[in-house]
């Protein structure tokens, strides 16, 4: 199935949105045991295999963080980022969790919960919205 981000009129059926998304979780959750931040959760980066299973791909900006340090860089996709990482704050693992809840709302919508015309609205509506 081929899916394209703001098309409103293509969201997944909410059976499918649940089964990628506790793939997804379960994938994060194992990253995180691992210490590491995926820090690039969206669409461009989830394919799914030929028996319908979710795989990650690009942790080209994953890091692994020792002993539960925070993260402070300004790093991923704008419209996935976390209000932490937009303000520049110390964050952890949890700009993944936000990231997810991104992706859940834009299979089940068809759009991101946080647009603008440039970054600057797209980060003022991400820490004000």
């Amino acid at each position: 199935m081929f899916w394209v981000m703001n098309e409103p009129d293509k969201v997944l059926p909410e059976r499918m949105v649940r089964f990628y998304g506790s793939q997804i979780i379960l994938t994060l959750e194992y990253l995180h045991s691992n210490n590491i931040v995926y820090w690039d959760l969206k669409l461009e980066n989830i394919l799914i295999d030929k028996d319908g299973y979710v795989k990650l791909v690009d942790f080209g900006l994953s890091k692994k963080i020792e002993n539960n340090k925070q993260c402070k860089t300004m790093t991923g996709t704008n419209l996935y980022l976390s209000p932490e990482i937009v303000n520049n704050s110390n964050y952890d693992y949890s700009c993944d969790l936000w990231s997810f809840g991104v992706l859940v709302y834009i299979m089940s919508n068809g759009i991101p919960p946080f647009m603008g015309s440039n970054d600057y609205e797209i980060y003022n509506n991400i820490l004000n919205q």
